[in-house]
């Protein structure tokens, strides 16, 4: 998480469901456990290279599962105090990027991935814009406000009359 996100975070105070983490957690370490297995390494030959446990790899799982919550809730939270509209235009455009990205059809990319889910992921990635941009100038502003070193001269010392 990058150091807006982790400002962003803090700032916001949301009891999240223990179900929804444990959720969530579950999806990534299923996610890691694929990337693993898909470079043709079983778990288990994985956690003795690497010395992790099946404990350990929970732990962080849960604790990139509570980031990721935070950071969407808190991005939602934006998204909807700003009021962002997603476009007809954006929607097509991001249909368009996810099919060329993944070499399919729009159709299919339509067919597999769900408006509002688009939509969602449009509404955040404004908010974070937003957020980057008000943080880059303010930022700004509070360098700007700094007082400059004011220097100061010696001032030249009468010469000695010989």
């Amino acid at each position: 998480m990058d150091s807006i996100t982790e400002k962003l975070v803090a700032l916001t105070d949301v009891k999240i469901p223990d179900a929804m983490v444990d959720y969530r957690a579950e999806q990534i370490l299923n996610e890691y456990v694929n990337r693993i297995t898909g470079q043709g390494i079983s778990l288990e030959s994985f956690m003795q290279m690497t010395g992790e446990t099946p404990d350990r790899l929970e732990k962080e799982a849960h604790a990139a599962a509570m980031t990721q919550i935070q950071s969407e809730l808190a991005l939602d939270a934006v998204a909807a105090a700003e009021n962002f509209e997603i476009t007809e235009e954006e929607l097509n455009a991001e249909y368009a990027t996810l099919a060329e990205r993944y070499k399919l059809t729009e159709e299919q990319v339509k067919s597999a991935v769900h408006a509002d889910d688009i939509k969602l992921t449009l509404s955040r990635r404004k908010a974070m814009d937003l957020v980057k941009s008000n943080t880059k100038t303010a930022e700004k502003v509070s360098a700007e406000e700094k007082p400059k070193k004011k220097t100061t001269r010696k001032k030249a010392e009468p010469k000695a009359e010989e």
